[in-house]
């Protein structure tokens, strides 16, 4: 059997031009302009550069081709980095977004508190110890106590906020681990819905505006991240 339909006017029989990007067909010979029906038509699927799609293939198809084409194209494997939050603006209502690496070390705000409580507490046993060399006049013995005791709240202080530290880090490695979770599924969702062009070299998803080349293959899928 024939593959190829010719395309001719039926009323002087001449050759039809299609209009790009239109169901309307107009003839080259007697002017005469004809349109197909729109149960004939198919627009899903069409190139937003070629407006054709005779050469578009998704990319779960090419994928099971198993050729150099499916090797360029290959599904998002793990993430390394997602968008979220840092645990430094945990406190912050507005939590800005940020690209952050899995494997990136984190420190809580509860943490850098920690260590300030314990520096203090430090310089404050250390001028108790100043105080009590110096003599055991009534000034001295009265700002020995208030260092002593400064010391040990400092200290005591310290430990809480290093206690909450290690739980804000627990817990927010835990959402981390979450967000992955969740990214990589919309990557391979947005994966799922890309076709690719062939004769444009043109990676698009039909309803949405924008399209890319395959060198931007990466940049693309992880458009659902944003």
């Amino acid at each position: 059997m024939n593959d190829f339909v010719t395309l001719s006017c039926p009323s002087c029989g001449g050759k039809l031009s299609v209009q790009k990007n239109s169901p309307t067909y107009i003839c080259e010979f007697c002017g005469t302009e004809h349109k197909l029906r729109e149960e004939d038509i198919e627009f899903f699927g069409r190139c937003p550069r070629c407006h054709r799609n005779d050469r578009v293939e998704k990319l779960t198809a090419i994928l099971n081709k198993n050729d150099q084409l499916a090797r360029k194209f290959r599904p998002p494997v793990e993430i390394k980095a997602v968008r979220y939050h840092r645990l430094t603006d945990s406190t912050n209502t507005d939590k800005p977004l940020d690209w952050i690496m899995i494997a990136e070390k984190q420190v809580s705000i509860f943490t850098k508190k920690s260590r300030l409580f314990i520096f203090g507490s430090i310089a404050a046993f250390v001028a108790f110890v100043g105080t009590v060399s110096n003599g055991s006049s009534g000034l001295m013995t009265f700002l020995s106590i208030v260092f002593l005791l400064g010391s040990i709240a400092l200290l005591v202080f310290g430990i809480i906020n290093s206690i909450k530290g290690k739980q804000d880090l627990k817990k927010y490695h835990k959402e981390l681990i979450n967000q992955k979770s969740i990214q990589e599924q919309k990557m391979r969702n947005r994966y799922n819905e890309i076709y690719y062009c062939q004769r444009d070299d043109i990676l698009f998803i039909p309803g949405e505006d924008n399209f890319a080349t395959s060198s931007d293959y990466e940049d693309f899928v992880t458009q659902a991240l944003d």
